[in-house]
């Protein structure tokens, strides 16, 4: 493969498949099997797999996107560090400045869907099952300190924390310590090239064996450690645009991916080798793409509303979900996932409505 380098539009078309796998997986990934090895392994897990494979192909669909489509994260991983370091080549990066802009364009969005998840799961969702005051009362008694605990950003630093009141949104703690550390590492790297990077992405390495990918009962993958190596590649990435990558990495990162679902060593870096895979694969596709394409045009609207896509999935999973575990029907279960994702896109929609007039009239920010 020929890498080229990843425009604007480009980014934008990865951004709206990754946000598709992830709705998907989100919506499919509780049923009793299979799971996932994504922030934990289980050598069991694989065998799931199988197991779905050979006794129930009718799920098989449903099955594969629950086991792998939580890969879709790589993507934003990936681009969150291409896109930052590409602004920042040659450029000297102040860290308040550039924390300030970063929480400008995350958190007000954050706050917002934090206010919507409260108003969907601690108020509409007990009056609706019948449970009145009484149910609102109990949410707010045992939510209040996971909710005070996300709005520091740092809640997957914190035991049991990683996936609490709403799975995906540990993927803003963990970029925000990624934030953190990126003008460091950016000033570095335009100092001193590209090989600086070397040294915090073998240490991350190291420290993901040497605790076994856990600290504290804390998996490393909820935090920047785990994620490190990836970052880094989009940072090294950024100012490559011209590089050839032989087919034989693909080779090996399919070899290393694959044991990674039998061998908990592999498993510590399969999650960079599953983005390798990814992009090796989708690359000549993604960057060929005709904007007439219907392919493109879909890709490019949850491109453009991936962020608050990504914030309000995973609770307006409620109740289509249940329902879909309750029918435990494959077809049902489809049939109940549009819906779903249409209750999303316009709860996204809405979300982005209300984000523009926060930020634009209450801070008087201007967008980018």
């Amino acid at each position: 493969m020929k890498w080229n380098g990843i425009n604007k539009d480009s980014v934008n078309l990865y951004k709206g498949l990754g946000i598709l796998l992830i709705v998907t997986h989100n919506f499919m990934h509780r049923f009793p099997s299979p799971k996932e090895n994504e922030m934990y392994f289980n050598e069991n897990t694989i065998y799931a797999l199988f197991d779905i494979f050979l006794n129930e192909p009718s799920g098989i669909l449903r099955a594969m996107f629950s086991y792998f489509g939580h890969f879709g994260v790589q993507f934003f991983v990936f681009f969150s560090a291409y896109g930052l370091a590409l602004k920042y080549e040659n450029k000297q990066c102040e860290t308040l400045p550039f924390l300030k802009n970063r929480l400008i364009k995350i958190y007000p969005m954050f706050l917002i869907s934090i206010l919507f998840y409260i108003s969907y799961i601690g108020i509409l969702k007990p009056l609706l099952l019948g449970k009145g005051m009484d149910g609102v009362i109990l949410f707010i008694a045992s939510s209040y300190d996971a909710i005070l605990l996300k709005l520091t950003l740092l809640y997957n630093l914190y035991p049991g924390q990683g996936f609490s009141l709403v799975g995906p949104w540990w993927f803003l703690s963990m970029i925000f310590q990624f934030y953190l550390i990126f003008p460091f590492v950016i000033n570095m790297r335009n100092k001193y090239g590209n090989i600086i990077l070397t040294l915090p992405l073998i240490l991350s390495i190291i420290i993901m064996y040497l605790f076994s990918g856990e600290i504290f009962g804390i998996s490393l993958f909820f935090t920047v450690i785990g994620h490190f190596p990836l970052l880094a590649l989009g940072i090294l990435m950024s100012s490559k645009q011209k590089v050839n990558i032989p087919k034989s990495f693909g080779y090996i990162a399919l070899a290393i991916f694959s044991l990674g679902n039998f061998h908990f060593n592999f498993f510590l870096i399969s999650h960079f080798m599953a983005f390798l895979i990814l992009i090796l694969f989708t690359y000549d596709k993604i960057t060929t793409m005709k904007p007439t394409s219907t392919t493109y045009k879909v890709f490019a609207y949850f491109g453009k509303i991936s962020m608050p896509l990504f914030l309000v999935n995973g609770f307006l999973r409620f109740p289509f979900e249940n329902y879909a575990h309750g029918y435990n029907n494959e077809l049902i279960t489809w049939l109940l996932f549009l819906p779903f994702l249409l209750i999303c896109m316009l709860s996204s929609e809405l979300l982005l409505t209300i984000n523009r007039v926060f930020t634009q009239k209450v801070f008087i920010i201007k967008e980018a």
